[in-house]
Protein backbone atom coordinates (compact mmCIF):
# COMPACT_ATOMS: atom_id res chain seq x y z
CA UNK A 1 0.00 0.00 0.00
CA UNK A 2 1.39 3.43 -0.81
CA UNK A 3 1.14 6.57 1.63
CA UNK A 4 -1.53 7.32 -0.82
CA UNK A 5 -3.54 4.78 -2.28
CA UNK A 6 -6.36 6.79 -3.67
CA UNK A 7 -7.37 6.93 -7.39
CA UNK A 8 -9.69 9.64 -8.91
CA UNK A 9 -10.39 8.87 -12.52
CA UNK A 10 -7.30 6.61 -12.47
CA UNK A 11 -4.50 8.95 -11.02
CA UNK A 12 -3.58 9.51 -7.37
CA UNK A 13 -5.97 11.74 -5.37
CA UNK A 14 -4.05 15.36 -5.35
CA UNK A 15 -4.80 16.23 -1.46
CA UNK A 16 -4.27 19.77 -2.43
CA UNK A 17 -6.94 19.82 -5.07
CA UNK A 18 -10.04 17.26 -3.22
CA UNK A 19 -12.98 19.68 -2.36
CA UNK A 20 -16.60 19.75 -1.34
CA UNK A 21 -16.68 20.26 -5.46
CA UNK A 22 -14.79 17.44 -6.76
CA UNK A 23 -16.50 14.99 -9.62
CA UNK A 24 -14.85 11.38 -10.80
CA UNK A 25 -14.62 8.31 -9.82
CA UNK A 26 -12.51 7.44 -6.87
CA UNK A 27 -10.76 4.10 -5.93
CA UNK A 28 -8.49 2.29 -3.56
CA UNK A 29 -5.44 0.54 -4.93
CA UNK A 30 -3.01 -1.71 -4.08
CA UNK A 31 0.27 -0.71 -5.81
CA UNK A 32 1.36 2.42 -7.58
CA UNK A 33 -1.54 4.71 -7.66
CA UNK A 34 -0.37 6.39 -10.74
CA UNK A 35 -0.38 2.77 -12.73
CA UNK A 36 -3.24 1.83 -14.46
CA UNK A 37 -2.91 -2.09 -13.78
CA UNK A 38 -3.00 -1.16 -9.94
CA UNK A 39 -4.70 -3.54 -8.09
CA UNK A 40 -8.46 -2.06 -7.10
CA UNK A 41 -9.18 -2.55 -3.22
CA UNK A 42 -12.96 -3.11 -2.12
CA UNK A 43 -13.94 -0.51 0.15
CA UNK A 44 -16.98 0.96 2.12
CA UNK A 45 -17.11 5.16 1.47
CA UNK A 46 -19.05 7.18 4.46
CA UNK A 47 -19.49 11.10 5.41
CA UNK A 48 -18.98 11.70 9.56
CA UNK A 49 -20.52 15.10 11.20
CA UNK A 50 -19.94 16.24 14.66
CA UNK A 51 -18.55 12.59 15.28
CA UNK A 52 -21.77 11.13 13.73
CA UNK A 53 -22.12 8.93 10.86
CA UNK A 54 -24.60 10.77 8.46
CA UNK A 55 -24.52 9.02 4.88
CA UNK A 56 -23.29 5.50 4.01
CA UNK A 57 -23.21 4.10 0.58
CA UNK A 58 -25.26 1.24 0.36
CA UNK A 59 -22.48 -1.19 -0.88
CA UNK A 60 -24.18 -4.62 -0.10
CA UNK A 61 -21.61 -5.56 2.58
CA UNK A 62 -19.57 -6.62 -0.55
CA UNK A 63 -17.50 -3.01 -1.19
CA UNK A 64 -16.97 -0.56 -3.71
CA UNK A 65 -14.41 -1.19 -6.52
CA UNK A 66 -15.21 2.86 -7.12
CA UNK A 67 -17.34 5.49 -6.69
CA UNK A 68 -18.19 8.58 -8.41
CA UNK A 69 -17.39 10.64 -5.46
CA UNK A 70 -19.59 14.20 -6.09
CA UNK A 71 -22.48 11.67 -4.96
CA UNK A 72 -21.29 11.46 -1.83
CA UNK A 73 -19.81 14.79 -1.71
CA UNK A 74 -23.91 15.82 -2.51
CA UNK A 75 -24.45 15.42 1.76
CA UNK A 76 -21.29 17.06 2.96
CA UNK A 77 -20.49 20.20 4.27
CA UNK A 78 -17.26 22.02 5.11
CA UNK A 79 -15.32 20.41 7.58
CA UNK A 80 -16.94 16.89 7.61
CA UNK A 81 -15.03 13.78 7.36
CA UNK A 82 -14.93 11.69 4.43
CA UNK A 83 -13.96 8.19 5.89
CA UNK A 84 -12.72 5.16 3.14
CA UNK A 85 -12.80 1.91 4.67
CA UNK A 86 -11.54 -1.49 3.25
CA UNK A 87 -13.13 -4.35 3.64
CA UNK A 88 -10.88 -7.05 3.53
CA UNK A 89 -8.69 -6.57 7.05
CA UNK A 90 -5.76 -7.57 5.46
CA UNK A 91 -6.06 -3.78 3.56
CA UNK A 92 -6.13 -2.00 6.89
CA UNK A 93 -2.85 0.35 5.93
CA UNK A 94 -5.28 1.90 2.97
CA UNK A 95 -7.67 3.18 5.23
CA UNK A 96 -8.03 7.25 4.60
CA UNK A 97 -10.31 10.04 6.65
CA UNK A 98 -10.26 13.12 4.52
CA UNK A 99 -11.34 16.57 6.03
CA UNK A 100 -13.34 17.75 3.25
CA UNK A 101 -12.70 21.23 2.70
CA UNK A 102 -14.70 24.28 0.22
CA UNK A 103 -13.49 25.60 -2.51
CA UNK A 104 -11.08 28.37 -1.94
CA UNK A 105 -13.01 31.90 -0.84
CA UNK A 106 -16.20 29.76 -0.67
Amino acid sequence: IFANPLQLNGKMLDYNTFTISSKGKLSVVKGNPNDSKAEKILFAIKVRRDGKVINIIDFSGKGLEDIEVSKILATARKGDQLIIDPINKKDWKAKRILNIIALAGC
